[in-house]
């Protein structure tokens, strides 16, 4: 046992002491090193699997994710259509406070003409 080959997995020394004592130290050697392929080997498999189970993960999780260039380019047309609503608005107010003002003057002339023909006669 002195000159085995340490590998990822490493059985511990009390279960290979428990092995040598049941199956002798001549057979021991042979069944740790045979049990430590076999959990090296399960091992790898399962880190393969871990990369696969991962990759589906991201794969699942980015399918579903909107890209930097698709977000910014629907701000621009929510930028661009607020804008549009915004001139809009201001158009109508615009409109608006000059019907008011046509008005307002329209009065104030009808006003005046009244004041100016009652004191002229």
């Amino acid at each position: 046992m002195e000159n085995m080959i340490y590998t990822d997995y490493m059985i511990p020394r009390k279960i290979q002491e428990d092995i040598e004592e049941a199956f002798g130290k001549e057979k021991a050697p042979v069944l740790i090193k045979a049990l430590e392929h076999g959990l090296n080997q399960l091992q790898k498999k399962n880190k393969e699997q871990r990369l696969l189970f991962k990759s589906e993960i991201k794969e699942e999780v980015t399918k579903d994710l909107v890209t930097k260039e698709l977000f910014q380019s629907e701000i621009r047309r929510l930028e661009e259509k607020i804008d549009l609503k915004i001139e809009q608005k201001g158009e109508e107010v615009k409109n608006s406070l000059t019907k008011w003002m046509i008005g307002l003057f329209m009065a104030q002339v009808a006003v005046f003409i009244g004041i100016f023909q009652l004191l002229i006669r």
